[in-house]
């Protein structure tokens, strides 16, 4: 009888924290005061809000045990979530970005041993810290087209599934860094709102590294977003 053992998470790393800190302090510290920012009638900064799909490149591994005669598959798959960032711009062109994207997206593993074969799909949770920076491609223009770079860490659940055999297989992943490109565009309501609609398209590019050697997947993502911004 095979016995299934359900461990809890791991404590997140706090380097991803530290980033985000690090560079809400720095936009603090460089972006312009409150003075100018009136002076020259720009907001000083942007909050948004998005609702995003995450479409993965679809990675898989095999990992081959000889000693058990097995063979295990995990692949990634899609997901969604939300994402929140905020930018503080440094002038009308440039804006220094930080933001946090949480979701879930499906994983598939697969079992096979000789004739028998078995199959878990499972939602894996997903969190990722980005700072980054914007370039604003039509400042004075209702719609607020930019673009941008980012870089990220990436966090990735620990996840255990069940075969119809009673049996439990957990996969872990190490936390990792990766880098994406950003476009996207803030469209205001009315003429005089602060308010704006907000749509963004993402390349989030990372590798999330196994515990095991060979286990590591590439998670190569596209990320488009919608949502709403606002100016202060």
């Amino acid at each position: 009888m095979t016995s299934v053992v359900v461990s809890k998470q791991p404590p997140r790393s706090p380097a991803a924290f530290v980033v985000l800190v690090a560079a809400v302090l720095t936009i603090w510290i460089v972006g312009p005061s409150k003075l100018e920012a009136e002076e020259s009638g720009q907001s000083r900064w942007i909050w948004r809000l998005h609702a995003v799909a995450m479409q993965s490149s679809g990675d898989e591994v095999t990992v081959l045990d000889p000693v058990a005669g097995e063979t295990s598959v995990l692949g990634i798959g899609d997901g969604s979530g939300f994402g929140l960032g905020v930018e503080w711009m440094l002038n009308p062109r440039f804006g220094f970005d930080a933001g946090i994207l949480v979701g879930e997206i499906d994983t598939d593993f697969s079992l096979r041993a000789g004739l028998l074969s078995l199959t878990d799909r499972e939602e894996t949770g997903v969190e990722a810290y980005t700072v980054g920076l914007n370039y604003h491609l039509t400042p004075e223009a209702r719609a607020d087209v930019y673009i941008g770079a980012f870089f990220g860490m990436i966090f990735f659940d620990d996840t255990i599934f069940l075969t119809e055999a009673g049996r439990s297989d957990k996969r872990v992943f190490d936390d990792d860094t990766g880098f994406g490109l950003r476009v996207g565009v803030d469209v205001p309501f009315t003429e005089t709102s602060r308010w704006s609609f907000s749509a963004e398209l993402r390349y989030f590019d990372a590798i999330l590294e196994g515990e095991i050697a060979g286990q590591d997947i590439d998670f190569n993502a596209l990320i488009p977003a919608v949502g709403v911004s606002r100016r202060w």
